[in-house]
């Protein structure tokens, strides 16, 4: 593979592994949202600020949970990454 290949492979890795990470955490927010903005629906209550304290320690906890996957995932990427400038020669 020429190096601008290899560029390209990673470039296109590093954004679909940017979307894997992303989703779980963009999910909860949206499930969460939505749930609150049912039920500030259901009980008639306007209040837009409603569902943001929820949302952030939804997303905090789900962060949380997921850490140690999201290491494993971006240390692995790290080690392919280096391991590709090292086996195409570039300095």
């Amino acid at each position: 593979m020429s190096q601008i290949e290899t560029g390209i492979d990673l470039a296109h890795r590093a954004l679909v592994l940017a979307l894997e990470l992303g989703l779980p955490l963009l999910g909860v927010a949206f499930a969460v949202g939505l749930l609150f903005s049912i039920l500030g629906t259901v009980t008639q209550i306007d209040e837009p600020t409603l569902a943001s304290i929820p949302k952030l320690f939804a997303v905090g906890g789900i962060a949380l949970v997921l850490a140690p996957w999201y290491l494993s995932v971006l240390a692995q990427f790290a080690k392919d990454v280096l391991e590709s400038i090292h086996s195409t020669g570039a300095r």
